[in-house]
């Protein structure tokens, strides 16, 4: 197993997100913060593709959402992949978004009107095209209320999205600077 990504949430409950290398599953695990004992596990995913987990938040019901990234799922040769579970790791739904060509999810959050926001890159139809920044806001269960993607020339990462006091939004992430993708910066993208 490889850990991507751990969420503390008090008082003493960790969520940790692996992924079964050589990427078949996600694994949410919930481990005891202060003794380390495992307290439930997980998988998601199936045989035949690739899954990876990149981000799990608790949410306000105190179950989780998973950003991750399927080849199994989906239509495309690489989907972003929304997962929502119970407090107990229970999946209640999965959703993947995308068309033919690649999309990743990298980082999803909750947002106040209780739906989501997820944010990560869309290469388009074609994997050798530069990829562009994808942010989707979707409603508690899954169902895309909007979408934005932005082009900034050369390849472009999110790492991640926060919700603003006035409900608007920041994007965290890298550019490329020239187009052989080897200088890069750091970027700020808020909006509306």
């Amino acid at each position: 197993r490889q850990a991507d990504h751990i969420h503390l949430r008090c008082p003493g409950n960790i969520a940790l997100l692996a992924n079964n290398l050589p990427f078949v599953d996600v694994i949410l695990d919930k481990k005891n913060a202060e003794n380390g004992t495992l307290e439930w596990s997980q998988p998601f995913g199936g045989s035949g593709g690739s899954n990876f987990g990149n981000t799990v938040c608790q949410t306000s019901d105190d179950g989780y959402i998973i950003s991750a990234s399927t080849s199994y799922y989906g239509a495309g040769m690489l989907d972003a992949w929304i997962i929502k579970t119970d407090p107990s790791g229970n999946e209640e739904w999965n959703q993947t978004y995308g068309n033919i060509g690649m999309e990743e999810a990298r980082s999803v959050k909750q947002t106040i009107d209780g739906g989501y926001i997820f944010t990560g890159v869309t290469w388009g139809d074609s994997p050798v095209q530069n990829n562009d920044i994808w942010v989707v806001k979707i409603d508690a269960q899954g169902t895309i209320q909007w979408d934005y993607t932005y082009d900034y020339q050369y390849a472009n990462y999110t790492f991640s999205i926060l919700q603003t006091s006035d409900n608007g939004y920041i994007v965290g992430g890298s550019k490329y600077l020239e187009a052989d993708n080897t200088n890069s910066d750091m970027w700020l993208l808020r909006f509306p």
